[in-house]
């Protein structure tokens, strides 16, 4: 039987692998907005590649929940309830990656072709994702006889697991978000030498300034790590280090939240020109990023920490009762 360990380990892996399509996917659709060439696509086609942006960012946020709810509510040590969030996460992330690839085939064949073909083109995809990774998958669970090894998962709490085996999760959550910080610095720093980004009003240019310096801030903080490693512990596996690591990863996701929600305006307005619509379009991202990330693992472990102390109060009155 799998060890929950060796569970966690396997989720982490298969959603670097998920995630890190996701984010080249949204590096290069980010700088789509800022081409010569955007202006003189159809407004469907246009319109096409924004919803994909937003598919491939919602993509991004569920990714990134379960390293979130790894550091916030566990704290860095296992547990079914971390491989339960994982597991929905990952199923669910799928639906809008599918849509995101047939929306890319929708607008490479609009540049090429008919709207005809290209519209086969794009449901032809997303109904061949949903086929093998919904369709085949969902067949081969309910229909195969039950494997051996495969049980329920259990309602237990958090698993003390080895410093060593929490340090490794921890450095492959931050190789999991690091690559979407890069992938965002290659759009901030390749669209700033683009023409269309050259005519842009001041405004949208100070803005993609911040945002570009927050990513940079999330990238340095995702290197820290590394640094406090080498410089500080010398390579050893300590618990200050799991710490710093910790810290440094959900301050890190803190800043790369913002720097995408500045990038998600940039190029809400190079759409539709409208300065309103674009801050309620990163309010509404912004909102959808702490949300996940900060509020929903604030919240279950504000849960944990009550119903801790609630348990620890009835067995401190049950054995004063019994003292009496």
């Amino acid at each position: 039987m799998t060890t929950l360990k060796s569970k966690i380990q396997h989720t982490l892996d298969e959603s670097r692998t998920l995630i890190l399509g996701v984010q080249v996917l949204m590096g290069i659709n980010l700088e789509f907005f800022l081409t010569k060439g955007f202006d003189g696509l159809d407004r469907v086609v246009q319109t096409s590649c924004y919803v994909n942006l937003i598919f491939l960012l919602l993509s991004f946020a569920l990714l990134a929940l379960p390293p979130a709810f790894h550091r916030i509510v566990n704290r860095g040590y296992d547990s079914n309830k971390l491989l339960a969030v994982s597991n929905i996460t990952m199923g669910c992330v799928l639906f809008p990656i599918a849509l995101s690839l047939g929306l890319e085939m929708f607008i490479s064949a609009s540049v090429l072709f008919s709207s005809a073909i290209a519209a086969s083109a794009g449901c032809g995809t997303f109904l061949y994702a949903m086929g093998f990774w919904y369709g085949r998958t969902f067949y081969c669970r309910y229909q195969s006889a039950p494997r051996e090894g495969r049980q329920r998962m259990k309602p237990t709490g958090v698993r003390k697991s080895n410093l060593r085996d929490r340090i490794q999760h921890v450095l492959a959550e931050i190789r999991m978000v690091l690559p979407g910080a890069q992938a965002l610095l290659g759009f901030y720093l390749l669209v700033t030498l683009q023409q269309p980004f050259l005519d842009q009003p001041p405004i949208i240019k100070t803005i993609h300034y911040c945002g570009l310096s927050l990513n940079m801030l999330s990238i340095v903080g995702l290197m820290m790590p590394s640094a406090f490693h080498r410089i500080v512990e010398e390579g050893n596996d300590t618990e200050e280090f799991h710490a710093c690591a910790s810290r440094y990863l959900v301050w890190s996701m803190s800043l790369l939240a913002l720097g995408m929600c500045a990038a998600f305006y940039v190029v809400t307005y190079r759409l539709s020109a409208s300065y309103s619509l674009s801050l309620a379009a990163m309010l509404s991202l912004a909102v959808v990023f702490y949300a996940l990330w900060f509020g929903y693992t604030r919240y279950v472990r504000h849960k944990r920490v009550s119903a801790m102390k609630q348990r620890a109060a009835a067995r401190t009155i049950h054995l004063g009762n019994e003292l009496k």
